[in-house]
């Protein structure tokens, strides 16, 4: 999870712990852990590559 104050607010810890889930914060500034930051980096890639040049 990112450390949203959202995410550590009690009720969400303890909804999350209810259900046998474990949390892992994310280390700030760390795209390269986030999937959803990888996805868009590919789709940026793939649009700059069918780009037509001027």
């Amino acid at each position: 999870m990112d450390n949203a104050p959202i995410h550590k607010i009690a009720d969400i810890r303890k909804y999350i712990e209810q259900r046998g889930y474990s949390y892992v914060y994310l280390p700030a500034y760390s795209p390269e852990l986030n999937p959803i930051e990888q996805f868009c980096l590919v789709c940026k890639n793939i649009q700059l590559l069918d780009s037509k040049s001027v």
